[in-house]
């Protein structure tokens, strides 16, 4: 599954709006030629081989909203790297603000080491840090 459409589908939606917005122009410019004398639905129209162009446009308008909603469920539902990161970022920035430094330490690895240092000889450090006010919710290194 492409990142691009899970994570952030702004973009695909910008595409499908534009895509409707000309489909809904080019009906408005055909909304009152009739090309056969019996009115179909578009769906008959399909089987029956015999579409004017205000029923390819209710097609293609139908096809960009199941895409669309496509999208906004895939969106919803499928969990990504990103997105898991982000929520692991904004839980410690959430422990870094309540004073918690269990909070901060869950997600880091056990296998961390920085400077030579291991996961449960940074912590004192970082909780020391934490009280002098070294360290606040929008610090950076």
């Amino acid at each position: 599954m492409p990142s691009w459409l899970v994570d952030e589908p702004t973009d695909v939606y910008m595409v499908l709006g534009v895509l409707a917005l000309i489909l809904v122009i080019v009906w408005w410019f055909n909304r009152g030629e009739d090309f056969g004398k019996k009115k179909l639905s578009w769906l008959k129209g399909l089987l029956a081989r015999r579409l004017t162009l205000n029923q390819c446009c209710a097609m293609g308008l139908t096809l960009i909203g199941v895409l669309a909603l496509v999208i906004l469920v895939l969106y919803l539902f499928v969990d990504t790297d990103n997105k898991r990161i982000r929520r692991a970022i904004r839980e410690m920035s959430d422990g870094v603000r309540e004073d918690n430094a269990d909070r901060i330490f869950a997600h880091i690895s056990n296998q961390f080491r920085w400077g030579g240092r291991t996961k449960e000889m940074f912590r004192p450090e970082v909780e020391s840090r934490r009280r002098s006010g070294d360290i606040t919710e929008g610090a950076t290194a």
